[in-house]
């Protein structure tokens, strides 16, 4: 089954691209590039997800808020990245 962005794991292959590509400083922040894609998802969803990829909010010692990052789960998803037009 292909990866789309209607699945589980094709919305979290999209949290991945896009921590990779964004400085996400909030979960508001993730949630409107993902609805920018079309991938509408609640706060708790958001939450999950985030949880499940074990993502973690990093902080430079001058930075004021932090980004967030899924260093576990990046690797897992490289092998099957989602397509863009698949979103």
């Amino acid at each position: 089954m292909p990866l789309t962005a209607s699945t589980r794991a094709g919305r979290q292959a999209r949290i991945i691209a896009l921590l990779a590509t964004h400085e996400v400083r909030s979960q508001p922040q993730l949630a409107s590039l993902l609805a920018a894609e079309g991938i509408d998802t609640t706060q708790a969803t958001l939450s999950r997800d985030l949880e499940e990829l074990g993502a973690v909010k990093l902080r430079a010692p001058t930075a004021v808020s932090g980004c967030t990052s899924c260093p576990r789960t990046a690797a897992r998803f490289a092998e099957s990245p989602v397509e863009p037009t698949a979103c």
